[in-house]
Protein backbone atom coordinates (compact mmCIF):
# COMPACT_ATOMS: atom_id res chain seq x y z
CA UNK A 1 0.00 0.00 0.00
CA UNK A 2 0.93 3.66 -0.51
CA UNK A 3 0.29 5.91 2.49
CA UNK A 4 -3.15 7.53 1.04
CA UNK A 5 -4.16 4.10 0.48
CA UNK A 6 -3.09 2.72 3.94
CA UNK A 7 -5.14 6.27 5.03
CA UNK A 8 -8.08 5.54 3.29
CA UNK A 9 -8.04 1.30 4.86
CA UNK A 10 -7.53 2.34 8.68
CA UNK A 11 -3.75 0.75 8.40
CA UNK A 12 -2.76 4.52 9.12
CA UNK A 13 -4.27 7.82 11.67
CA UNK A 14 -2.12 10.44 9.62
CA UNK A 15 0.96 11.40 7.61
CA UNK A 16 3.64 13.55 9.74
CA UNK A 17 7.07 13.30 10.54
CA UNK A 18 8.39 11.73 13.61
CA UNK A 19 8.30 15.01 15.71
CA UNK A 20 4.44 15.22 14.44
CA UNK A 21 3.67 11.34 16.08
CA UNK A 22 5.53 12.31 19.25
CA UNK A 23 3.90 15.37 20.19
CA UNK A 24 0.40 13.76 18.92
CA UNK A 25 1.20 11.37 21.28
CA UNK A 26 1.92 13.40 24.15
CA UNK A 27 -1.30 15.22 23.55
CA UNK A 28 -3.14 12.17 23.05
CA UNK A 29 -2.10 10.48 25.88
CA UNK A 30 -1.40 12.98 28.29
CA UNK A 31 2.29 13.53 28.56
CA UNK A 32 3.06 16.56 28.61
CA UNK A 33 6.86 15.89 30.56
CA UNK A 34 7.63 13.12 28.50
CA UNK A 35 10.79 12.83 26.98
CA UNK A 36 12.27 11.10 23.23
CA UNK A 37 15.06 9.39 24.40
CA UNK A 38 16.94 8.09 20.71
CA UNK A 39 19.25 5.54 21.09
CA UNK A 40 22.43 5.24 18.30
CA UNK A 41 24.91 2.24 17.53
CA UNK A 42 28.33 3.70 18.86
CA UNK A 43 29.59 0.61 20.56
CA UNK A 44 27.53 -2.41 19.70
CA UNK A 45 27.52 -6.04 20.75
CA UNK A 46 29.79 -6.28 17.29
CA UNK A 47 32.51 -3.96 18.40
CA UNK A 48 32.85 -5.87 21.85
CA UNK A 49 33.07 -9.44 20.20
CA UNK A 50 35.29 -8.17 17.15
CA UNK A 51 37.80 -6.92 20.16
CA UNK A 52 37.64 -10.21 22.50
CA UNK A 53 37.80 -12.53 19.18
CA UNK A 54 40.88 -10.71 17.46
CA UNK A 55 42.83 -11.28 21.08
CA UNK A 56 42.04 -15.02 20.91
CA UNK A 57 42.50 -16.08 17.03
CA UNK A 58 43.77 -12.97 15.23
CA UNK A 59 42.07 -11.97 11.89
CA UNK A 60 41.29 -14.82 9.76
CA UNK A 61 38.35 -15.22 6.55
CA UNK A 62 35.58 -16.31 8.92
CA UNK A 63 36.06 -13.98 11.73
CA UNK A 64 35.89 -11.08 8.78
CA UNK A 65 32.56 -12.83 7.41
CA UNK A 66 31.24 -13.04 11.48
CA UNK A 67 32.01 -9.26 11.91
CA UNK A 68 30.05 -8.15 8.97
CA UNK A 69 27.83 -10.22 9.85
CA UNK A 70 27.47 -8.75 13.51
CA UNK A 71 27.52 -4.82 11.88
CA UNK A 72 24.26 -5.31 10.33
CA UNK A 73 21.39 -3.10 11.52
CA UNK A 74 19.26 -6.21 12.41
CA UNK A 75 21.91 -8.02 14.14
CA UNK A 76 21.69 -8.78 17.32
CA UNK A 77 22.99 -6.49 19.86
CA UNK A 78 23.26 -5.69 23.99
CA UNK A 79 20.86 -2.99 25.05
CA UNK A 80 19.76 -1.80 28.42
CA UNK A 81 16.73 0.30 28.27
CA UNK A 82 15.51 2.65 31.22
CA UNK A 83 13.18 5.40 31.42
CA UNK A 84 10.53 6.63 33.61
Amino acid sequence: YDGRQAKEIGLIDDFGYFEDVTEAMKKNEKLAGAQVVSYSENFGFGSLFSMAANKMVGKDIEMTGLMKLLSQPNSPRLMYMYAE
